[in-house]
């Protein structure tokens, strides 16, 4: 669940078990046809004693099941391959929702510490202004606004995580993404240790992509920048 208890869930697009089953139904069913073709070919040479015997008619029969038996294990080695493709993926899949819904869990968890250390961080913050150790002790008052920044940033990482644990629907549209960027900086308070310069082209092409994630990538960016300086 999210901070407002609503059950989240994820819906990634990757082939279902009736997909799986199908898939085996035809490897059944083309080893099957393969077998019968192989019988037929072991029957017919048994048949045929010697070289000279066969006619015309008769070997030009024998090279076609035989090109059919081959054309029939290629066949067979694709979907073989097609259900081990869709066996892995189907169980990609079912790893990824375990991990959304671990991701949601322990973010809702995660949330309600955080919450109350951020609570006695201000309280405290309110309660040292104008008193006599901050003057004493000037680097008392950064390692608080330093506990409060942790705290933020624990707050976006578990943002990340229940992000991940959504079924999050794109909303695409001809963007001008120098736009989508200013109007990020604007936004933004851009770190004392980050510098940024926008140098964008005027006449730069509309670009297909989700305006309000793309200001989500921005600020990531920004903020990652700060974190390595």
């Amino acid at each position: 669940m999210d901070s407002c208890g609503q059950e989240l869930h994820v819906t990634p697009d990757d082939p279902s078990r009736n997909d799986i089953g199908e898939l085996r139904d035809r490897l059944v069913a083309t080893r099957r046809e393969g077998i019968e073709k192989d019988f037929a070919i072991y029957s017919l040479k048994n048949r045929l004693t010697t070289e000279s015997l066969l006619s015309g008619e008769t070997f030009s029969r024998l090279q076609n099941l035989q090109a059919e038996a081959h054309k029939r294990t290629r066949e067979l080695e694709k979907v073989n391959q097609d259900l081990n493709n869709a066996q892995e993926k189907l169980m990609r899949t079912e790893k990824l929702a375990a991990i959304g819904q671990l991701a949601a869990s322990v973010s809702h968890e995660l949330r309600n510490p955080l919450g109350a250390i951020r609570n006695a961080i201000y309280y405290i913050r309110e309660s040292l202004k104008g008193a006599q150790i901050l003057k004493k002790d000037p680097e008392l008052e950064e390692f608080i606004l330093l506990a409060d920044k942790e705290v933020s940033r624990a707050n976006q990482i578990i943002g990340d995580l229940l992000d991940f644990s959504r079924s999050i629907k794109l909303l695409r549209g001809l963007t001008n993404i120098a736009v989508v960027l200013r109007e990020t900086l604007k936004s933004l308070e851009i770190p004392s240790n980050v510098k940024i310069q926008v140098d964008a082209a005027p006449d730069l092409p509309q670009v297909l992509v989700d305006p309000g994630r793309m200001v989500q990538v921005f600020a990531n960016l920004i903020l990652n920048a700060a974190a390595l300086h």
